[in-house]
């Protein structure tokens, strides 16, 4: 009992790891990409199909941390990965066996992949992070023990070591929801910049070195316009405002087709994705719109805010890094001509 307890807590950990290097900078479910779904979907899928294989057996009563699987994943990760991996896991089933339990395994499956996300959504409203998730455990320990009683002919032995389970998986939720706050605050320690909370340059430059050149990209540059002198003028603390109030209006119109970083003092990047010319520009034009409303108040003065933009299409063949000396090109172009303009190759 104790060698699958640990083998299946081990899985766990290893597919909270991977979830991590999947996306280290947020587990916010609402921005993922598709690729990140699809990877998602994908192993936790593994994870599930690897619990099963690794149960613990107790008289009649086979058991697994499955639910731990769920609660988590659907806290986390949201019912578009989840609902999809807890199907196919129900379905990996019948490569085990194709018997009656694998039948009535997988109506439990359809049953907890549409009411699982209706729970999630409920209790996200009403209660903490932590009872979410002993909330989600125990419903899933409520669905699984007809399972329960049906595979072994009995009612007392199952539904006691569901209980034991229960209460298992509830220490487990606890140190492993500790964990993944922990986790996070590291990672976005990592890769978020403090003051405007938007990607760091360390981020960006993980994405330019890793992106290949087959990537429908267009890399924006951006400066604030008399920064420096903002600084030097009215004090750093009137910067860090400026800067924050940027910031905001970058996270106010981004997208998760759109990462936007700052990369240095007064400098930020933007990279696009499979988007059209059309939305980018309409995108660069809103933001544009928006911060030139930026309003700083010093002694009964007021401060405005302008840019000046560089942008880059991705051309074939070209790597990012190359995108991105072009677009810097464009940019000290829009400052030698004047500031508070757009340059590029379109």
């Amino acid at each position: 009992m104790i060698v699958g307890l640990v083998a299946n807590i081990g899985i766990i950990i290893l597919n909270i790891y991977v979830i991590f290097k999947i996306n280290p900078s947020s587990l916010n479910k609402e921005k993922f990409t598709k690729k990140q779904i699809i990877y998602y979907i994908f192993f936790e899928t593994l994870a599930g199909f690897w619990l099963m294989t690794n149960a613990t057996t107790i008289g009649n009563t086979r058991f697994d941390l499955r639910l731990v699987l769920f609660s988590l994943g659907f806290k986390y990760l949201g019912w578009k990965v989840m609902s999809p991996a807890v199907l196919f896991i129900a379905i990996s089933r019948f490569m085990l066996d194709s018997s009656i339990a694998s039948w009535i395994n997988l109506l439990l499956a359809v049953i907890l992949l549409v009411t699982l996300p209706i729970l999630t959504t409920y209790l996200e409203k009403k209660v903490s992070p932590n009872k979410q998730l002993y909330g989600l455990v125990t419903y899933n320990a409520l669905i699984m023990s007809p399972f329960a009683i049906y595979s072994t002919g009995k009612v007392w032995e199952p539904e006691g070591i569901l209980f034991l389970l229960l209460l298992v998986s509830y220490l487990i939720i606890y140190f492993l929801n500790h964990a993944i706050l922990e986790l996070q605050t590291i990672f976005v320690g990592a890769t978020i910049d403090d003051l405007t909370q938007l990607h760091n340059v360390r981020m960006f430059r993980e994405v330019i070195n890793k992106q290949s050149g087959d990537k429908n990209a267009t890399v924006v540059m951006i400066d604030i316009d008399h920064f420096k002198y903002y600084n030097d003028q009215y004090g750093h603390s009137v910067g860090d405002q400026i800067l924050q109030e940027v910031g905001f209006v970058f996270h106010r119109y981004s997208t998760k087709n759109t990462r936007i970083y700052r990369i240095g003092g007064d400098e930020f990047a933007i990279l696009f994705f499979n988007q059209s010319p059309e939305s980018i520009q309409a995108f660069i034009s809103a933001v544009q719109k928006a911060i030139g409303k930026i309003e700083v108040s010093v002694g009964g003065e007021i401060l405005t805010v302008q840019l000046s933009i560089g942008q880059a299409v991705q051309q074939n063949e070209e790597s990012l890094t190359q995108t991105l000396q072009r677009a810097d090109n464009y940019l000290y172009q829009a400052k030698n001509n004047g500031r508070n303009q757009l340059q590029s190759d379109r």
